[in-house]
């Protein structure tokens, strides 16, 4: 897949949002703080991304250098993590609503699969989906380790 459009984490009450995400090589990702404090995040084993103070209000951006699990903290609080997921087949990224829904809405003609990440690890099963077509994820999505 292509490089999506440029995706914002934003960094508030001491956490991100999102947590996990997943998208394809070559796209920039764009770290938002909206928090007082000046986070100083990095991403582990990578010198990708070092260590800097991003002022509230602030904004640093990254591309990865390849295909991969990469973590993300905060050097100055510890609970301050996530995780990106870099995969070329990840074709569009989206997150469910208040209800669980969601949808897709600008996918070509074609077969997909949808996957699910937390905590930087695929979680519940791959499920094939048609264009068009609606799936109904009858099963939970396990976020145990080793499922």
């Amino acid at each position: 897949a292509p490089a999506h459009e440029p995706i914002q984490i934003v960094v508030t009450g001491g956490h991100t949002v999102p947590t996990t995400i997943a998208f394809s090589p070559q796209t920039k990702l764009v770290l938002v703080n909206h928090d007082p404090f000046p986070p100083r995040l990095y991403v582990v084993g990578d010198n990708s991304f070092k260590e800097m103070e991003t002022s509230s209000g602030g904004s640093r951006d990254w591309t990865a250098p390849g295909t991969g699990k990469y973590e993300f903290r905060d050097h100055l609080t510890p609970t301050l993590r996530f995780y990106v997921v870099i995969d070329p087949g990840v074709v569009d990224v989206v997150y469910p609503g208040h209800n669980g829904a969601f949808a897709f809405r600008s996918l070509a003609s074609g077969d997909y699969f949808l996957k699910a990440y937390f905590d930087g690890k695929e979680v519940g099963s791959v499920q094939a989906v048609a264009k068009g077509g609606t799936v109904e994820l009858r099963e939970p999505l396990t976020l145990t380790e080793g499922k």
